[in-house]
């Protein structure tokens, strides 16, 4: 008998044995592709939201941005939101938006802003130390949250300031837009200036603050 019929005659014998072993092994490689898809689903879909501290060339504000590749859902806010902006006047964080309803969602890379106070008034803002938590869930309903702490006041906490999304270029952006509208607001004061110019000008800084805020992922401000 050659090895082919002696192999053969084995297949014959423990058909069983081996049907039960490719099913065994198929099933693990069944398994584990679906691990390694819920991963990458995971990691694909996974939102994380934070809260920091934006200082453009004008104002400060309290900005909740979507960091993470995933959609953010059901954003609620607790904790000490009892701080006071400086517009409007008087009124608190928990019944200003978005603190005081949440947010349905966020996309990824989605910013909310809070104007807090110009950067002329910093040295008029009362020291403020105060946590706010942040709940939300991801499209799967999985639940997550965190802690920020900001310290109105205390400026050397840089820790409580930045976007990750915010880089040299866009800050440089940001710092020629305001210039450009500083030298059209001055200039359509001046009886003699030309009115094309002026106009031209401020549609230049218009362009390049979009630009800005398209690099910096901004949503609209809620103030």
């Amino acid at each position: 008998m050659s090895w082919l019929e002696k192999f053969f005659t084995f297949l014959k014998v423990n058909n069983g044995i081996i049907t039960a072993f490719a099913t065994v092994f198929l099933t693990g490689i069944t398994w584990w592709y679906v691990y390694l898809t819920r991963l990458m689903l995971k990691a694909a879909n996974t939102p994380v939201v934070r809260m920091f501290l934006h200082a453009s060339e004008d104002s400060i504000t309290l900005c909740v941005q979507n960091i993470g590749t995933g959609f953010a859902r059901d954003i609620k806010f607790k904790g000490d939101l009892s701080f006071k902006p400086r517009r409007p006047e008087n009124v608190k964080l928990k019944d200003l938006k978005p603190f005081k309803d949440g947010i349905p969602y966020l996309g990824s890379g989605d910013k909310s802003e809070t104007f807090l106070c110009h950067r002329h008034a910093l040295g008029d803002l009362p020291a403020h130390r105060f946590d706010i938590t942040v709940f939300y869930k991801d499209l799967a309903n999985f639940k997550d949250d965190d802690t920020f702490t900001f310290e109105i006041g205390n400026w050397d906490n840089t820790d409580q300031f930045g976007s990750p999304h915010t880089d040299d270029s866009t800050s440089a952006i940001e710092r020629v837009a305001a210039a450009l509208n500083r030298m059209s607001m001055n200039n359509l004061g001046d009886s003699g200036g030309d009115w094309g110019s002026q106009l031209q000008i401020r549609d230049i800084a218009d362009t390049l603050k979009r630009i800005a805020d398209a690099l910096e992922g901004k949503t609209p401000s809620d103030e």
